[in-house]
């Protein structure tokens, strides 16, 4: 009897260790890591970051209009703008008339005119806006008057690359076969550079997703679009194409977390302005 009634106990105690509630007896699964980014997630912060906030602006050179960009430019706190359509000191808004001057006073910030071409006495063209101290600048000219306009800040200790794009802008198969020129001759332009750059302005993407569309498809050899699946921008009402349009550029091992890329939906003109938030993991 007494052997049976042991025999019985250790039963009962092993019934009980078996149907322990799931807390009790829960141990949580050793983590895995493959070394592999995972496509879901954020970028791992596991060194020096940038964080920025990038504007790109089609002001329609609407000299009334500098003071509302500027509010706009201010409120987001941004740390690069591209104003393209600027007038400077030509007889259309002015012949003393200096919008990129005008905007940087009015947002506070440095600035680089990139000229166009010569226009009604005097230059058209794009800005570069920096609320840090420009260090360096650089521009050109592509084929058809467009033009790239770009500075070297040091933001956070670390050098950065801003770079104000306009290629050409048209619908036609002409203005298509342009676009692919110029961009080829953009990245001929920034193939040497191996700082972190951002690079925004009007490219004319004709797909709501940047990679199917061919000017991106000859950009994406060196830059990434900072949105995936995007929005047109223009005209404002009823947009049928992006217009203004936000890439940056990384390498050596350099990471990129896109924390936000947004459309804005009020503006002055018949442009919508595009905003995003970039942090660069160096």
């Amino acid at each position: 009897m007494r052997t049976i009634f042991k025999a019985l106990t250790a039963a009962v105690v092993l019934f009980a260790a078996c149907t322990k509630a799931k807390w009790e007896t829960y141990e949580p699964p050793a983590v895995i890591n493959t070394g592999e980014p995972d496509p879901d997630d954020p970028v791992e912060l596991k060194g020096d970051t940038i964080n920025l906030k990038i504007m790109s602006v089609g002001t329609l050179h609407n000299s009334t209009a500098m003071a509302r960009f500027a509010e706009v430019i201010d409120s987001l706190d941004a740390d690069f703008v591209v104003a393209r359509e600027i007038d400077k000191n030509n007889t259309r808004s002015g012949i003393t008339v200096n919008q990129a001057d005008d905007l940087a006073k009015l947002a506070k910030m440095n600035y680089f005119f990139t000229k166009a071409q010569v226009y009604n006495s005097g230059e058209y063209g794009l800005v570069v806006l920096s609320k840090t101290e420009i260090e360096q600048t650089y521009t050109t000219i592509f084929p058809t008057n467009r033009p790239i306009g770009m500075i070297t800040v040091t933001k956070d200790d670390k050098k950065v690359v801003f770079a104000g794009v306009q290629l050409d802008d048209g619908a036609t198969a002409a203005s298509a076969t342009s676009r692919a020129a110029q961009a080829t001759a953009l990245l001929e332009v920034t193939k040497g550079i191996t700082d972190p750059m951002i690079m925004a302005g009007n490219f004319y993407i004709t797909s709501t997703k940047p990679a199917n569309d061919a000017t991106v498809v000859i950009l994406n050899q060196q830059f990434t679009s900072a949105c995936t699946d995007c929005e047109f921008t223009y005209p404002k009402t009823a947009p049928i194409v992006i217009a203004d349009h936000i890439f940056y550029k990384v390498q050596n091992g350099v990471k990129v977390n896109v924390l936000k890329y947004e459309v804005l939906k009020t503006s002055p003109v018949d442009r919508l302005m595009v905003y995003s938030e970039i942090q660069i993991i160096l």
